[in-house]
């Protein structure tokens, strides 16, 4: 059974709406429902069970959007790299990987043992040259080593 997509939008938007999600979040599950799938009430199944979560998560005032925040400073010879994971989680439970690139967006790991499996909230990119612009991102990583949030994009150059 082919359903209509602006249908699909409509009664996912209504399904949501229906879980206590405003207006906004729901036309975003509504759109998810329906373009995510090729099989729109399939979709609106998966909306109405996002939409029970987040609501849940509403009324017990848990919901928290995970951020992680990179900033990069240059000193001769070095890119400072520092960020901020939130929300805070128990020491030793999320690790950092760093990749770095010249070109925006293409952001690959680094060499073997640099940069991956970090527990502090820095690292120092020795492994650059003058006159040259670096791009950096910091993926944080659970104790199952999933990637469960990327950083912001940031740039330095060594003079």
């Amino acid at each position: 059974m082919t359903t209509n997509p602006v249908f699909a939008i409509l009664l996912g938007r209504t399904i949501a709406r229906a879980q206590g999600v405003s207006d906004a979040e729901a036309t975003r599950l509504g759109l998810l429902g329906a373009l995510v799938t090729r099989r729109p009430v399939l979709g609106l199944v998966l909306v109405s069970a996002i939409a029970r979560r987040e609501a849940a998560s509403a009324a017990a005032g848990t919901v928290t959007v995970p951020t992680l925040q990179l900033a990069a400073t240059s000193q001769p010879g070095s890119v400072g790299l520092s960020w901020a994971w939130s929300p805070s989680a128990p020491p030793g439970s999320l690790t950092y990987t760093v990749r770095r690139s010249t070109s925006s967006g293409k952001e690959k790991t680094l060499g073997q043992g640099q940069g991956q499996d970090l527990v502090d909230n820095r690292y120092t990119d020795s492994d650059v040259k003058d006159d040259k612009t670096y791009y950096y991102v910091v993926d944080v990583l659970d104790d199952s080593d999933n990637r469960i949030g990327t950083s912001n994009e940031v740039s330095a150059k060594l003079s």
